[in-house]
């Protein structure tokens, strides 16, 4: 296939969806192509035995199962209680994709930017 060709041309449209979006729910991408998702988050954790995580699900079936990452913050581990972590993924045409928070103990996690392209 030509890489003029305009199913291998990448994405025309950008939305920055903060607003719409929200750690633990289940969306879909139903734009036809495949969807690009850029986020970043806050992960806190400030006492010993907290965690602040993001997980990536992202697969065909609803709700996804198929973990494809995670990254995230364990007190202790850090010398700085606060991480920004940021994730990058694909989402193929008609399938779900999911970041849920994990945390533990006072820990927290709070979505600063999710951006997407199609």
């Amino acid at each position: 296939m030509p890489l003029n060709n305009a199913a291998t041309a990448g994405p025309t449209h950008q939305q920055i969806v903060t607003e719409s979006r929200r750690l633990g729910e289940v969306y879909q991408n139903n734009t036809g192509v495949p969807l690009y998702v850029a986020l970043d988050a806050i992960c806190y954790a400030s006492a010993p035995a907290e965690c602040a995580k993001l997980r990536l699900y992202n697969d065909g079936s609803n709700p996804p199962t198929t973990t494809l990452t995670f990254d995230g913050i364990h007190y202790g581990v850090a010398q700085n209680p606060q991480l920004v972590v940021s994730l990058f993924f694909v989402v193929l045409p008609g399938n779900y994709y999911k970041v849920s928070p994990i945390i533990s103990g006072g820990a927290e996690v709070t979505l600063d930017r999710w951006v997407e392209w199609y």
